[in-house]
């Protein structure tokens, strides 16, 4: 664990979760040694106003997650949160598709969201590759 000292540890934790820290304000607050800080201060309001005041921009945006420059270009989404989860499922595996058909003649795409109906219960496969040297389907869900 980053932070050693288990109080501290269970302090962040708490406070992270009651707060609805972003990542990036947690890990700020970490580095800052924000809970040591706010333990040796006699008044806490100026140590938490800081906080708050350079966290703020972390703390704005509710799916800052998917909006990091490096997943949003990687999966090729734009920085509007007003995605769907079909829409991000969409992107995720049209990326992961071109990557796995990146070998070239080893394999072939057959289907995506393959529908499998079973005597119990329905399955949806979200890539169907084939590879060409098997003789057996690769099935990637």
């Amino acid at each position: 664990m980053q932070v050693k000292d288990e109080k501290a540890r269970a302090w962040y934790a708490k406070e992270a979760a009651e707060q609805t820290w972003a990542v990036r304000t947690l890990q700020r607050n970490i580095d800052s040694q924000y809970y040591y800080r706010l333990l040796s201060s006699q008044n806490t309001a100026p140590v938490e106003q800081e906080m708050q005041q350079l966290t703020t921009s972390y703390q704005q945006e509710k799916l800052e997650y998917l909006k990091n420059p490096v997943v949003a270009e990687f999966i090729g989404l734009s920085s509007n949160i007003d995605m769907t989860e079909t829409q991000l499922e969409s992107a995720i595996l049209s990326n992961l598709q071109k990557f796995l058909m990146e070998p070239g003649k080893s394999y072939a795409f057959v289907a995506r969201q393959q529908h499998i109906h079973t005597e119990k219960q329905d399955y949806y496969i979200d890539l169907d590759f084939s590879a060409l040297h098997l003789t057996s389907p690769c099935f990637l869900s």
